[in-house]
């Protein structure tokens, strides 16, 4: 009967040893590093996408800006043709041949490296406007694979 009875005591403060206090924090720390590491990935991401979202709407835009400009040069060409002249079709698309041969000589000179070798001149403009056209006829043909495949 002589002593005491503890019924309750208050911890205010556990000093654990060197050695798990120094695992405690570096898991906590590699949990810290881990989660930052996912939301930078994730962010690097939504950048990415973002990025490729708004490639794809100024390659679209382009696109359309190219159209609208090639539809303005055809009816410049119908209002400059008296009434009852006609143009071929041929001849339609080789001067929006030439329309975007200049254009492309243009986008050409406005880069770092300016100096580019083409052969220039009508006779050279008619020539391309040829091979482009082989060029256009010849994609729409099986290749020799495509042609061991369907055989």
């Amino acid at each position: 009967e002589f002593g005491y009875h503890i019924l309750n005591t208050l911890v205010t403060e556990i000093e654990p040893d060197r050695s798990v206090k120094a695992a405690m924090n570096e898991i906590e720390t590699n949990k810290r590093l881990r989660s930052a590491r996912e939301e930078r990935a994730e962010a690097d991401k939504n950048v990415m996408i973002k990025a490729a979202e708004a490639e794809a709407e100024s390659k679209h835009l382009q696109g359309i800006g190219i159209a609208n400009q090639r539809e303005a040069i055809i009816n410049g060409l119908r209002t400059s043709i008296a009434p009852g002249e006609t143009i071929s079709p041929q001849r339609v698309s080789e001067l929006l041949l030439l329309t975007q041969y200049f254009d492309t000589l243009q986008v050409m000179s406005n880069g770092r490296n300016t100096t580019v070798f083409v052969p220039h001149g009508i006779a050279g403009l008619s020539g391309m406007a040829a091979q482009l056209a082989e060029g256009c006829l010849r994609a729409d043909e099986p290749t020799p694979a495509q042609q061991l495949m369907s055989a």
